[in-house]
């Protein structure tokens, strides 16, 4: 009877022993899980931050560009309009200079 009693107070001791175990194995998987969705919530933010900073960065790309272009094209029209009076004063000096003669 000592001996059966002796076994289960043994047993019992590693029950208790395991139970200790398991209660720390379970806190640690816990707080794992906590890091981990506190991780994945930062990455999804972060990725939706990087989303919005490219939609705005094409939105204003957009106007940006249209702008550029219409500059270009005011600028050639400038550019022929300076090309077109650079030849009439040409043409008027040519004129002027035969008219001396």
């Amino acid at each position: 009877l000592a001996q059966v009693r002796a076994d289960q107070a043994s047993a019992l001791e590693e029950a208790v022993l395991a139970r200790r175990e398991l209660t720390g194995l379970t806190s640690e998987l816990r707080d794992a899980a906590a890091v981990h969705r506190a991780q994945q919530e930062a990455e999804t933010s972060a990725r939706a931050e990087i989303e919005e900073l490219q939609r705005a960065l094409e939105e204003t790309r957009g106007p940006a560009a249209e702008k550029a272009v219409l500059a270009r094209q005011e600028l050639a029209g400038l550019a022929s309009k300076l090309s077109d009076e650079t030849a009439r004063a040409g043409r008027i000096q040519e004129a002027e200079a035969s008219a001396r003669e």
